[in-house]
């Protein structure tokens, strides 16, 4: 399986357990809690992502930072 394939099949799985688990709060009617169970269910499932992003863009900023400080 190739990586395109991987993450392809990884982010379905995502917004299917998004999907069945926002289905499963609105069955039984709306109600204000699920905004904030919604909103915790969507950072938790795109955590691993997120952190990776994160990271990336602390390297990137910290990196410029000491090369301008170094006078780079």
């Amino acid at each position: 399986m190739s990586a395109k394939q991987r993450n392809l099949l990884v982010n379905f799985n995502r917004v299917l357990i998004l999907g069945l688990a926002l289905a499963g709060l609105l069955m039984d009617g709306y109600q204000a809690a699920d905004i904030p169970t919604a909103l915790a269910l969507l950072v938790w499932l795109w955590l691993a992502m997120c952190a990776r992003v994160e990271a990336k863009v602390l390297s990137r900023v910290c990196h410029r930072y000491t090369s301008t400080r170094d006078g780079r």
